[in-house]
């Protein structure tokens, strides 16, 4: 990621739905779910912050869907799991959705969520 880019900062949380039964599904979250790129101007480096310990992003940790072209470049993870970048271009005016994949280390069990990014016009 290159240094001069803006960057905009999405919280990832995640969670057992009951932590008593391990049967039950995990459940992450991002904040913002809607992540509005219309008040930048050119490209924004994205990085998304795991806030949860025991928790760290999955391979992969985010997917976008396809009709994201090149829009988005291909996510950078940090050594640690825990923080995920990508440059977005925010050229076309378009919403786009992705996936973000965590896991949770102690078992191994991966949840996902899927938000939006909403980039800038031209």
């Amino acid at each position: 990621m290159s240094n001069t880019n803006p960057t905009t900062v999405v919280n990832v949380f995640a969670c057992k739905s009951n932590p008593t039964d391990l049967n039950e599904p995990h459940v992450a979250a991002v904040a913002p779910e809607a992540l509005d790129m219309t008040h930048f101007q050119g490209a924004q480096v994205i990085t998304w912050q795991l806030k949860t310990e025991g928790y760290v992003f999955a391979s992969p940790p985010i997917k976008f869907h396809d009709c994201a072209g090149n829009v988005f470049s291909s996510p950078l993870v940090s050594p640690d799991q825990r923080t995920v970048s990508v440059l977005s271009q925010n050229n076309d005016g378009l919403a786009y959705s992705y996936r973000v994949f965590v896991q949770e280390v102690a078992t191994g069990r991966i949840s996902s969520v899927d938000p939006l990014v909403q980039n800038e016009g031209k």
